[in-house]
């Protein structure tokens, strides 16, 4: 009997000592790596496991080991950019592998509802030419749209929900409509893979994408009011300052872009004179914390959007 239960505690011990690699929601399927680049990939381990990574592209191994939490993060080197499906395996003893994965350009797109404003649009507002974007969508091989789910925190957390999408219309109705059109003359014009990373929040003010040291220099803001998950509720309000930055953005700062789509504003209009230093911040941030050294970050101007605020969005315009 004795010899049984060790027996079983050894094949339990040995079981454990191989654990099956995690990878964040963004590093899946059908994702879209830059191209010609040393792209970041990451994930979960055992502790100071050593995992090893076999892209299709080459015959490269790239191997990093897992600190004690278990984190691992490794850089790979990326082709040129090609409609070519290929594989990526990681292994620390039991191999996972990620397929029909593409090399091209990636983008990520943030801001308010005018970035994540679907397809399908929203109630009473539909899109110009939607249905039929929709209806042909499957043309669109080189296109793939990773959509990050709101995630307010308090604290800046590791992981986020959000997968790789092909462009079909199953998937295309939920696929930001300004993103999307963007990918479609993007693919048009350089005949290359386009992914695009859609990490926006409806209402959300500049404030919202940034974190709670910078924040906390602004007078204006209070963080202990302005941190606010109704009581009772579990969900968090869109004007609210870092929540964004914190459960979003953050997490997916691994990731490999060639570079920044901003469309946001009016959920500060009346605030132009720090809306222009503030964007600016912000973009300086993002930049630095991505490490890729000065990407190019695109930004749309608000238009007027009801007669009341047409004056507050001129003054926005003119201060950005």
């Amino acid at each position: 009997m004795k010899k049984w239960i060790v027996s079983a505690c050894l094949l339990m011990v040995q079981a454990g000592a191989w654990g099956k690699i995690t990878l964040p929601d963004i590093v899946s399927d059908n994702m879209v790596l830059q191209q010609q680049a040393e792209a970041c990939l990451w994930g979960k381990a055992n502790a100071n496991a050593e995992v090893i990574i076999r892209p299709s592209w080459n015959r490269e191994v790239y191997k990093v080991t897992a600190d004690a939490e278990g984190k691992w993060v490794a850089k790979i080197q990326t082709p040129t950019a090609s409609y070519q499906a290929y594989t990526i395996s990681f292994s620390d003893g039991e191999e996972v592998k990620l397929n029909n994965v593409l090399v091209g350009e990636v983008w990520f797109c943030s801001g308010q509802s005018n970035m994540e404003m679907p397809l399908r649009g929203f109630v009473n507002c539909p899109i110009a030419g939607a249905n039929e974007t929709i209806a042909t969508s499957s043309k669109w091989k080189g296109i793939r749209v990773a959509t990050v789910e709101k995630n307010g925190q308090v604290k800046p957390v590791d992981s986020c929900k959000g997968s790789w999408k092909v462009s079909n219309p199953e998937n295309a109705p939920a696929f930001s409509a300004t993103a999307f059109h963007f990918a479609m003359m993007m693919n048009q014009v350089l005949d290359i893979p386009i992914g695009i990373i859609n990490c926006s929040w409806g209402g959300s003010m500049v404030e919202g994408w940034l974190p709670r040291e910078i924040v906390s220099q602004y007078t204006d803001i209070d963080l202990k009011k302005d941190i606010r998950k109704e009581d009772g509720h579990d969900w968090w309000h869109y004007l609210s300052p870092t929540l964004m930055y914190n459960g979003m953005l953050k997490p997916l700062q691994n990731y490999t872009i060639k570079g920044f789509l901003w469309y946001q504003g009016e959920s500060n209009v009346g605030k132009h004179k720090t809306y222009a230093e503030r964007l600016k911040t912000m973009v300086e941030l993002w930049r630095k914390e991505w490490g890729l050294g000065e990407l190019p970050f695109y930004y749309v101007e608000i238009a007027p959007f009801n007669s009341t605020e047409t004056t507050g969005c001129a003054y926005l315009r003119t201060y950005e």
